[in-house]
């Protein structure tokens, strides 16, 4: 199965490198693709993440938990779920953390060795951005291994570089 076109690579390289030719921490699949990139990347240092409601993050919280549990099952090193826009944006910090929470437990049922990593687009931040600091608390309360922030391609907005600082700076044991 050619998956290739559908890989988001993670690492400091530079624009679109493949973990072939680097040494790359994550290849990000959607959960259609996560068997074949875990049995492709089986010997590369590369972890093989699985995107969960992507790119929109408005899917019931029991569709999220269902696809984490078969990306799980799949054999993903992480899943990273979107988090909800409208719970970030109205500032419903107990609906997020349950959300969350519930991936979280759905995952750790299969495996208590999967991450899960909750993602924030930028596009959804107010120019103060507390929303970072809600995300990281939801994430923490709820059981999550990480927060991940993320942009359009080529879109990055001059505020981008405050709000990663925010991130880094409430994430606490949180990976980033």
């Amino acid at each position: 199965m050619d998956f290739a076109q559908h890989l988001d690579i993670h690492c400091d390289l530079g624009p679109f490198p493949t973990p072939v030719e680097h040494e790359c921490a994550a290849v990000c699949v959607g959960g259609r693709y996560t068997r074949a990139a875990v049995q492709a990347y089986a010997n590369s240092k590369a972890k093989v993440h699985t995107l969960i409601d992507w790119p929109g993050g408005l899917a019931k919280p029991t569709v999220r938990q269902i696809g984490a549990v078969a990306a799980a099952k799949d054999g993903t090193h992480a899943v990273e779920v979107m988090a909800c826009p409208e719970h970030v944006q109205d500032g419903n910090f107990a609906a997020l953390r349950d959300d969350v929470m519930g991936v979280v437990i759905a995952v750790r049922e299969v495996s208590r060795e999967i991450e899960v990593h909750v993602t924030l687009d930028t596009a959804w931040l107010g120019p103060e951005a507390e929303s970072i600091e809600y995300l990281c608390l939801a994430v923490r309360e709820s059981g999550g291994d990480g927060v991940v922030l993320t942009t359009q391609a080529g879109q990055i907005a001059p505020q981008y570089e405050k709000q990663v600082a925010r991130l880094v700076h409430h994430s606490g044991p949180l990976r980033v």
